[in-house]
């Protein structure tokens, strides 16, 4: 793994220790704030909407590399209601799971 950038080891000496704990740090608080009452906004907390997914998806930008996940914007595009009903269930998986599917 030589040579990547993000790799979090402290023995690299590319790792800036310090900003890596303030990220730790600022990770762990906004977990805890998480869970206060007084944090919870309904509007973002309901269920997402199909048609949110579809505009979604045509406010994407053609043309563009794809990321990690190796999906680029046409093929989400172009797939049509089926392509975007697929999305929308993957999103509602992950809201309802609070994690990212493995696959």
């Amino acid at each position: 793994m030589e040579g990547i950038v993000g790799i979090e080891d402290e023995a690299d000496p590319k790792f800036d220790i310090e900003f890596g704990k303030k990220v730790t740090e600022e990770q762990e608080m906004i977990y805890d704030q998480s869970f206060n009452i007084e944090n919870i906004c309904a509007e973002l907390d309901r269920p997402i909407h199909v048609q949110e997914v579809i505009e979604a998806v045509k406010r994407l930008k053609s043309g563009k590399a794809s990321g990690n996940d190796e999906i680029v914007a046409e093929i989400l595009k172009k797939g049509g209601d089926q392509v975007a009903y697929a999305v929308y269930l993957l999103c509602v998986k992950v809201w309802k799971e609070e994690k990212l599917p493995k696959e």
